[in-house]
C-alpha cells in the first residue's frame, strides 16, 4: 500500500493536536495499556507453550522501552509515565537479566531518584517476575559462567527488590 504525504498549509497545523494536549486522565488510560503483561503460570507451565511465553516477554520489553521513551519527552509525561514504568520488574536469571536488575536496583536505591515524584521509585513496584530463560534464547542452564560467578549477585538483587 502506497501512502502519499502531503504538506498541510500552516493554518491547518495549528489545529492539530498532540499527545501533550490530552488531559491527564486520558493519558493515564493510554498508559494503562503499557502495563506489563503478567504471567499467572509457573515457569514450567508457561514454557510448555514457548512461543506464547516468548512473545509475552518480548511485548513486555517493548512496553518498557515505550514507557522509558515517554518519560524522556517532557516533565509532564515523565510524571505520568514513571509509576507505570516502575510498577513491574520482569527479568530472567541470565547475564542480560542481571544487567537489567543491576540498573533497576541502582536507580531505585538512589535517594534522589524520584525527581518530580511524591513517592520513591521503589514504592511503585507492584509486580516482580523472574524466569530462568528469556525471549532472546538466553537461559540459566546454558550459561555455566553466569551460574558459577553471577547467580548469587542476581539472587541477592532480586531478593532486595522483592
Amino acid at each position: 500500500m502506497l501512502h502519499l504525504i502531503t504538506r498541510r498549509p500552516s493554518s491547518q497545523l495549528s489545529h492539530m493536536s498532540s499527545l501533550n494536549d490530552l488531559p491527564d486522565e486520558l493519558l493515564l488510560e493510554i498508559l494503562h495499556f503499557l502495563d506489563a503483561i503478567r504471567s499467572f503460570e509457573t515457569q514450567s507451565t508457561a514454557f510448555k507453550r514457548k512461543q506464547i511465553e516468548r512473545e509475552r516477554q518480548r511485548e513486555n520489553c517493548v512496553r518498557k522501552r515505550a514507557l522509558y521513551s515517554l518519560c524522556l519527552t517532557s516533565h509532564r509525561m515523565r510524571a505520568l509515565s514513571t509509576p507505570t514504568l516502575y510498577a513491574s520488574s520482569c527479568t530472567s536469571a541470565t547475564r542480560s537479566g542481571l544487567r537489567q536488575l543491576q540498573l533497576l536496583h541502582r536507580t531505585i536505591s538512589a535517594p534522589n531518584n524520584a525527581l518530580c515524584q511524591t513517592k520513591l521509585l521503589a514504592e511503585h513496584i507492584l509486580y516482580v517476575e523472574n524466569r530462568l530463560a528469556d525471549f532472546r534464547g538466553n537461559s540459566l542452564q546454558n550459561d555455566e559462567v553466569f551460574l558459577q560467578e553471577s547467580f548469587a549477585t542476581y539472587s541477592r538483587l532480586l531478593g532486595d527488590l522483592v
